[in-house]
């Protein structure tokens, strides 16, 4: 058997690495060495350091830096053509308006900003199926598409199998970071005006509860220079720190904070979200439906704001009860599987529709 994944919309390793597809495909390579991939990537999405099973072969195309047009149709052309060559017996995609005419079983993913975006699928045939990462995504696929001849498939979300810190080793983290203090940890800060929301936050927790309370941010370092220049002014400069995202302590660094923030402009369940109540660390969430259906009551949902989020900072960090009774509800009241469980469910929807 050949699949072929395409993973083209993707610019950045770390959507790629938060990708259910990418990562249920990945595992099921490692369940299934008798099966060949073949994961299509952009060439702005860097694997060269990312260690694959043998049966992967990542293909790389190059996408024309010019016009919106040139670049859609250079990404068909390529396409079309590793399709026509390969000939796969699944082909897996993010674009689910394209390839109609493939000759095989056509898996689509469904997330949140297909949903909110309301894409409607064309009439197809029965060779096409859209697989949504949890209930929610696919219970608005049902609600908004009326897909008669499409089946609509959940493999649910999927963590990667990080064994929980001890008790030494989360002060090893805490003396190597923040001398030992306990500190909030910040997701996905991509902007400077989100960078600043935090730091005005973080100031009016500070003015509020004058504790030792660290702020740590996880962040791409092509951004850290403006950061810093940012920073360099700021009142509490020296309880801020700044730390590589993709550094093999980011994993550490989250299992081990007091609480985990996530700003982020497009929503999407994260490998550290899992990791965070898989650790009994409470996270701090955007309101939104998409959250709240899969995160229920172990969630804190706050507008993204300063004043929201410093409330929200300053109610974890004075009611201790109310922190441990939201980390319990997070580690017991969502499911969360391993990718390889994820793989077997994916590889068992494959199994059924042969």
């Amino acid at each position: 058997m050949k699949i072929l994944a395409s993973f083209i919309k993707i610019n950045t390793i770390d959507e790629l690495l938060d990708n259910f597809f990418y990562q249920s495909l990945f595992s099921l390579a490692t369940l299934k060495p008798e099966i060949h991939f073949y994961f299509i990537v952009n060439s702005s999405v860097d694997l060269k350091d990312h260690n694959h099973p043998i049966n992967i072969e990542v293909l790389v195309t190059k996408m024309f830096l010019g016009m919106k047009l040139f670049k859609k149709l250079n990404t068909s052309t390529f396409l079309s053509r590793k399709i026509k060559s390969l000939q796969p017996d699944i082909f897996f995609s993010e674009d689910m308006l394209s390839y109609e005419n493939i000759n095989c079983r056509k898996f689509f993913r469904a997330d949140y900003a297909e949903v909110m975006n309301n894409k409607k699928l064309k009439k197809t045939d029965r060779t096409n199926y859209i697989i949504a990462a949890n209930e929610w995504v696919k219970n608005k696929w049902i609600s908004e598409n009326p897909l008669n001849e499409i089946s609509i498939l959940e493999i649910g979300e999927g963590v990667q199998a990080a064994e929980p810190l001890s008790f030494e080793e989360k002060i090893i983290i805490k003396k190597k970071y923040t001398e030992e203090k306990d500190f909030f940890v910040v997701h996905d800060v991509s902007s400077d005006n989100n960078f600043i929301t935090v730091l005005k936050a973080y100031s009016l927790f500070k003015k509020w509860q004058q504790s030792s309370m660290l702020l740590l941010l996880l962040i791409d370092t092509k951004n850290k220079n403006a950061f810093e220049n940012i920073l360099s002014n700021y009142k509490f400069r020296a309880d801020v720190t700044l730390v590589d995202k993709y550094m093999d302590d980011a994993i550490k660094i989250t299992q081990t904070a007091y609480a985990s923030l996530f700003i982020q402009d497009l929503y999407r369940i994260t490998t550290h979200m899992l990791l965070a109540l898989r650790a009994g660390s409470p996270i701090i969430l955007p309101k939104s439906d998409y959250f709240s259906s899969f995160f229920k009551e172990s969630g804190f949902y706050v507008v993204p704001n300063e004043i929201d989020i410093s409330k929200a900072m300053i109610l974890i960090y004075k009611d201790e009860n109310y922190r441990n009774a939201l980390a319990e509800k997070g580690y017991s009241e969502v499911k969360i599987n391993t990718w390889p469980e994820v793989a077997n469910n994916l590889w068992q929807v494959i199994s059924n529709l042969s």
